[in-house]
């Protein structure tokens, strides 16, 4: 989700009212908020799922999340070095 702040900004920029502006803003900051709230709210819930059945339960989930999260990164780079 990184940069979309600035695609939200180039969007604003094509609205000629500055209430519809302000709109567009409050409707994109809310949206991020509880996007990510909810993306937060499922993790911790699996989180502590995961350490009430144990530690190794709970290192099993942190060594996924960071390998998954690796794995998405090579994956965009390779995207971005493959890009014309």
């Amino acid at each position: 989700m990184a940069g979309s702040g600035a695609i939200a900004a180039l969007l604003v920029a094509a609205v000629p009212d500055t209430i519809s502006r302000l709109v567009y803003f409050a409707a994109f900051g809310s949206g991020t908020v509880i996007g990510m709230l909810g993306v937060s709210l499922t993790l911790s819930v699996l989180v502590r799922l995961a350490a009430d059945r144990g530690a190794r339960w709970a290192t099993i989930l942190h060594l996924g999340a960071a390998a998954g999260s690796v794995a998405a990164g090579f994956v965009l780079a390779q995207q971005v070095i493959a890009a014309p």
